[in-house]
């Protein structure tokens, strides 16, 4: 005696259940991609640091340790910095806010240092002082950031 998976009409039968139950999951059925969940930092797997770079134009949710922070006062903008994975000037990658951010959403540092942070945006450029040039996130939004 054959197999069942031999038989054509098992086949057949097969393929039509399996088109009954695509169609009855409609819209809900999906490939997941990251702007689904753009607004949600807890349902995007993290991206590390170190791997940021690779993601330039790309809104993404990275997650990393706060080594150091800065405010850059007499800066245009009067930007905070919060520096990934190493301290300033060997950050691997920073995170920063403008006056107006900052203001806006009663942004404390402090609270961010020396702990691992979770954080949303597009993947930009950022060339310090030295010229070195290393991965950006810009903060407009409270819910781009949160402490893991």
């Amino acid at each position: 005696m054959k197999p069942i998976h031999q038989f054509p009409l098992f086949n057949l039968l097969m393929i039509v259940l399996l088109s009954v139950l695509l169609a009855a999951c409609g819209d809900n059925m999906h490939v997941w991609d990251a702007d689904t969940y753009a607004d949600d930092l807890t349902r995007q797997l993290p991206i590390p640091v170190s791997d940021a770079g690779s993601y330039l134009g790309k809104k993404i949710t990275v997650v990393g340790t706060v080594q150091s922070t800065y405010y850059a006062e007499k800066d245009q903008g009067k930007p905070i910095f919060l520096n990934l994975d190493k301290p300033y000037p060997d950050n691997e990658m920073v995170v920063y806010l403008l006056e107006e951010d900052v203001q806006k959403l009663a942004f404390d540092r402090l609270l961010y240092e020396n702990k691992q942070i979770l954080v949303r945006g597009e993947i930009g450029q950022y060339k310090d002082e030295f010229g070195k040039i290393r991965p950006s996130i810009h903060i407009t939004d409270a819910s781009q950031i949160a402490i893991k």
